[in-house]
């Protein structure tokens, strides 16, 4: 919990850079950017280990906390409306800079001061949410049943009966562990393989095909914007559904990995949509605008769904008594901590390979989001 919290603090800090860099900016031009751009990739390589770091453990103590994947199931939908609010505030920043270049008169000095505001929006509201999340934190950690869940992890971890520390190879037993969920590994690492080899590289890249359309999608920049918040919009509905309804959650890894590896259909029929190059050329036919945002809003209920499904059938699939036992009717004897129905017995001592099993499909769920951030290079060149 207190690396979460660091890795947090780490991401607060790098955000606050960026505000400050964007005044220290300013809109004029630059007359080298080569090294205002390194010190962006450093800023979001220090963004990019400090949320990796906090995803993989709030995925181990919500895993810890509740093996059935309540939590789990929360924390997966919270992201999503991370998603969805971030991307509703760039497509307002967006339509606001569009109505900026239609004036006739500074219309480039005042896009260039628009977007710097935009851009301090945005990281401000972030570091807001995330000082936010910072207090929400703090309260779970005082909550009796999480609090006395924690000291029970702290005394096993300084006593030495925590079987992590006490084990004798314990990359052996993560090895082990990784091998009993490999289908659901090849699952995470193939949802997101495909949602990023196909978005945004290939999806920004349409234009609409109605040759009478209203302004807002004439304009490109607000066309790709307005994707970008159906598939936020799609990935919270997507998120959201298995946890109301059993019907729509993936139990069996090699079920996963059929229905993930069928995702691999959206490239021909992204392939397919109004594809705008940057020299004008158009394809001759195209889906319409209304198949390509349809296609958007499911690529992203695909993306969530797979992915809530992954992370709450994978860890429980380490052991299968865990996932069928009932919670406890009441606390174990001796005890005057309240018993709280989305938690696991007092000791999770039990959840310790469903928490591994959590972190290792972290770990390939970033390993997919490399692996299809490179493998949008070679649908580029497709296109």
């Amino acid at each position: 919990m207190r690396r979460v919290v660091w890795s947090l603090y780490l991401s607060i800090t790098a955000f606050v850079v960026l505000v400050v860099s964007v005044g220290v900016r300013g809109i004029e031009p630059l007359t080298t950017a080569m090294p205002y751009y390194l010190f962006l990739l450093l800023i979001s390589g220090l963004l990019a280990v400090s949320q990796a770091f906090m995803q993989s453990g709030a995925m181990v103590i919500c895993t810890q906390l509740s093996v059935d994947g309540t939590l789990m199931g929360y924390l997966q939908m919270g992201q999503a409306l991370q998603g969805v609010f971030g991307s509703v505030v760039n497509f307002v920043s967006t339509v606001m800079a569009m109505h900026v270049n239609q004036r006739e008169q500074g219309a480039a000095e005042q896009r260039a001061w628009e977007n710097a505001n935009a851009a301090s929006v945005v990281f401000v509201v972030t570091i807001l949410l995330q000082v936010g999340t910072r207090l929400c934190l703090s309260h779970a950690a005082k909550v009796p049943a999480v609090e006395k869940h924690i000291q029970t992890w702290e005394m096993n971890m300084l006593s030495g009966n925590d079987a992590n520390t006490s084990e004798s190879n314990a990359w052996e037993h993560l090895f082990d562990v990784q091998k009993r969920i490999l289908p659901w590994i090849a699952s995470i690492f193939c949802i997101f393989l495909v949602t990023l080899g196909v978005y945004p590289t290939l999806t920004a890249q349409v234009r609409t095909t109605n040759p009478h359309a209203s302004a807002w999608l004439e304009d490109a920049s607000v066309f790709v914007a307005l994707h970008i918040v159906l598939l936020n919009v799609g990935d919270l509905i997507g998120r959201r559904l298995p946890t109301l309804s059993s019907f729509f959650l993936i139990r069996r890894g090699w079920v996963a990995m059929v229905a993930t590896t069928a995702r691999l259909v959206f490239l021909p029929l992204f392939l397919a949509c109004n594809i705008v190059k940057e020299n004008g050329a158009r394809r001759t036919w195209a889906l319409p605008d209304a198949a390509f945002f349809g296609l958007v809003l499911l690529l992203g209920i695909t993306t969530g769904c797979s992915a809530t499904s992954v992370f709450l059938s994978g860890p429980k699939s380490v052991d299968g008594s865990m996932a069928c036992s009932a919670p406890p009717s009441e606390m174990p004897a001796g005890t005057d901590v309240e018993y709280d129905p989305l938690l696991d017995d007092y000791d999770p001592h039990e959840n310790r390979d469903a928490a591994i099993a959590s972190m290792l499909l972290a770990f390939w769920l970033v390993m997919g989001l490399m692996a299809g951030s490179c493998f949008s290079f070679v649908v580029l060149a497709l296109t």
